[in-house]
């Protein structure tokens, strides 16, 4: 996992595309203000994580949801690595939906 992680930061982005491998959360704030050129940044997280580091598997229940549309967006996966590497790639003119949701414990 380690040699694919390097992998995907060292191969060159298609053509009009914009990539950067973050190495610290500054980074990545970094390439998001500059790629999205505002510093009007709204962070978004698909992974809620429980005092001692693990997912919390549970049921869910949906309080609200939305859609915006037509934006421009920056997109950061973590990576398998063992120190902090976050792939991000910037998606122009996408629709994106946002759900809050609330648990419950099992």
């Amino acid at each position: 996992m380690m040699h694919e992680s390097i992998e995907n930061c060292e191969t060159p982005s298609m053509e009009n595309k914009k990539r950067y491998s973050a190495t610290s959360l500054e980074s990545m704030i970094d390439f998001a203000i500059s790629s999205l050129e505002t510093n009007d940044l709204k962070a978004i997280s698909t992974r809620v994580l429980t005092k001692n580091g693990s997912s919390l598997r549970q049921r869910y229940s949906i309080i609200s949801s939305e859609v915006l549309e037509n934006i421009d967006s920056v997109v950061c996966h973590a990576s398998s690595y063992p120190y902090a590497l976050f792939l991000c790639h910037m998606i122009d003119n996408t629709k994106v939906y946002t759900v809050s949701l609330v648990g419950g414990m099992e």
